[in-house]
């Protein structure tokens, strides 16, 4: 005990900041109501998983004894969206970039810059008429059911619509991985009663491609329920009809968008990857266009979420249905290693037979090496597929992460086109961009082969993959991504 005592100590220094969270898990003999009682209930929260507890400690007193009350103490950290922000020589430059890659501020007309984008791709602030950028605003929020302030409602009404996908060309992922051609074979575009969760900046539910393939939570859906302020299923969670905002704490997990390095859209560009409607006469696809998607919101508008809210998003996704998990965040230069409480959520997914799809990280680092490799994706759960991120010309990113034991496979993560809010569309790289697709592609094949376990779908994913040179000793199968072998198999 006196070993997690000088460990805290060592964490907080001479001064304790206030502000500072830390996440314990309490011991057999400590009971919530004791916490409370010593530390006040205001600075204490229940997560309701495994006798963890966030506690904001008022002084260093606090703080040290904590160690009397603990198996586990640690920082709630801080997770980072995995996007890429360009540099000059990636696609483009900086500031000005070319027609073909554009530039991050004031971009050509075919990959649109991050700020002011041409017209085809759209910059995320002042972009042009079809690619166009968003705003967004937060304040607000309520524990009790309630939304943020500016979060639109649920639809009611979803018009389908029908013709061709008006903006496919530009998806050069979908044709380099095959999923015309899988959905032929496998004669499936993905079961509605598949539900893959997307762990990240929240989803547009409003969006032209992903409204009608949004999961409702039945138990909250139907007669009046979405708005009673009523907990109908009994699950904890108010009128969480679509999900559920960990960031907010509210039940509407939209994604909110804002300015420079901020969050341009990110969840909703996942979500789009993985299950964009087809045959819509709109803009795209997503691998497994007829799948649900629960929308997880743990990441604010800033592009960072805590740990605390990452694993009550996991432990919510599992708890109601998800059998895959999108994850396109991390670490990014600090070693989280001792990240027990994650570690934990992600063991829960595992024993309850749930994938975990992880984006391997942007920091052009060796994942096999200790210091700052991506966490979550380099746990060593069987359940974690990791993925790197590779561009149309089969080679690894210059900013993707690798690892030969680390990374299991490559998918497409360069000049990535998908939906953002307010029915846009827009160019994103990143092992971000990568993961969804390995995550559309395992709710496609699950789809078809519903009694397959989770560690079989996994091996069917690592084993149909296409070798290329610029993997091979670099990821574990040496290969990336092909939906059309997948669901050959």
């Amino acid at each position: 005990m006196r070993k997690i005592i000088l460990i805290i100590a060592l964490l907080s220094g001479s001064v304790v900041n206030a502000s500072q969270e830390y996440l314990v898990k309490m011991n057999d003999k400590t009971t919530l109501e004791q916490m409370e009682k010593i530390y006040g209930k205001e600075n204490i929260v229940d997560l309701k998983f495994n006798r963890w507890v966030k506690v904001t400690p008022t002084s260093e007193r606090a703080l040290e004894s904590l160690g009397l009350r603990a198996t586990h103490i640690e920082k709630n950290r801080k997770f980072k969206i995995q996007l890429h922000r360009p540099q000059r020589d990636e696609g483009g430059g900086f500031i000005g970039g070319g027609d073909a890659g554009g530039g991050f501020i004031g971009g050509g007309d075919a990959g649109g810059g991050f700020i002011g984008g041409g017209d085809a791709g759209g910059g995320f602030i002042g972009g042009g008429e079809a690619g166009g950028g968003t705003g967004g605003n937060t304040s607000g929020g309520s524990s009790s059911g309630g939304a943020t302030k500016g979060d639109p409602d649920f639809p009611t009404t979803i018009v389908s619509t029908n013709g061709p996908d008006a903006e496919y060309t530009k998806q050069w992922g979908m044709a380099d991985i095959g999923v015309k051609d899988a959905w032929q074979l496998a004669a499936t575009k993905g079961s509605p009663e598949m539900i893959v969760a997307v762990i990240d900046t929240g989803v547009d539910y409003t969006h032209e491609e992903l409204a009608e393939n949004t999961w409702r939570n039945p138990g909250e859906s139907g007669n009046g329920r979405e708005t009673n302020g009523i907990d109908d299923d009994n699950n904890g969670y108010i009128d969480d009809v679509v999900g559920w905002d960990f960031a907010a704490n509210d039940n509407k997990p939209y994604d909110i968008t804002s300015g420079f390095m901020g969050n341009p859209g990110h969840g909703t560009h996942c979500a789009g990857n993985v299950a964009a409607k087809a045959d819509n006469a709109k803009g795209i696809v997503g691998v497994a266009p007829n799948v649900k998607i629960m929308a997880m919101r743990f990441i604010s508008e800033k592009g960072s979420g805590t740990t605390d809210a990452a694993v009550s998003a996991i432990k919510y996704a599992v708890d109601n249905g998800a059998k895959v998990l999108s994850n396109s965040w991390g670490s990014e230069g600090e070693d989280p290693a001792d990240g027990q409480i994650l570690k934990e959520a992600i063991q829960y997914a595992m024993d309850n037979g749930v994938l975990f799809v992880a984006a391997a990280g942007n920091s052009s680092y060796n994942n096999d090496n200790p210091g700052k490799q991506a966490f979550p994706a380099s746990y060593n759960h069987d359940n974690i597929i990791s993925v790197a991120a590779i561009d149309k010309n089969n080679k690894l990113a210059s900013f993707s992460s690798y690892g030969l034991t680390t990374v299991d496979i490559g998918a497409p993560g360069v000049d990535v086109y998908s939906s953002i809010p307010k029915n846009k569309y827009m160019h994103m790289p990143g092992t971000s961009m990568a993961c969804p697709h390995v995550a559309g592609a395992a709710a496609l094949y699950w789809s078809k082969n519903p009694q397959a376990s989770m560690l079989e779908v996994k091996a069917a994913i690592l084993k149909s993959a296409v070798p290329i040179s610029a993997l091979s000793g670099k990821t574990v199968t040496g290969a990336k991504l092909n939906v059309k072998n997948l669901l050959a198999q």
